[in-house]
């Protein structure tokens, strides 16, 4: 679920310029993605469910999310990203 928060005049008027009436109207999932739904999310800076990015000398490293809701899953993804395109023999991982 979700709900409008606008701070001012002009951000009501904005929402009624795209068809939202009541602003106080709390909206639900199926109204805002109907059907099968997934969601991802990269975390930028630390926080309580995802890792930032970690920069290496010469790559940086992501946690993310991925949920489906027609799968019923959710997954945790590390990722690892290369700045040469060079291809490696091998890879040293540091904590």
């Amino acid at each position: 679920q979700t709900q409008l928060w606008p701070t001012s005049r002009l951000e009501i008027e904005q929402a009624r310029e795209q068809g939202i009436e009541d602003v106080e109207r709390i909206f639900t999932t199926e109204e805002l993605a109907r059907g099968e739904v997934i969601v991802t999310a990269t975390g930028v800076s630390n926080g309580d469910l995802l890792r930032g990015v970690r920069f290496y000398a010469d790559s940086a490293r992501t946690q993310s999310l991925v949920m489906c809701t027609r799968c019923n899953w959710v997954r945790f993804v590390d990722g690892l990203h290369f700045f040469t395109r060079e291809r490696r023999e091998e890879v040293r991982l540091l904590q």
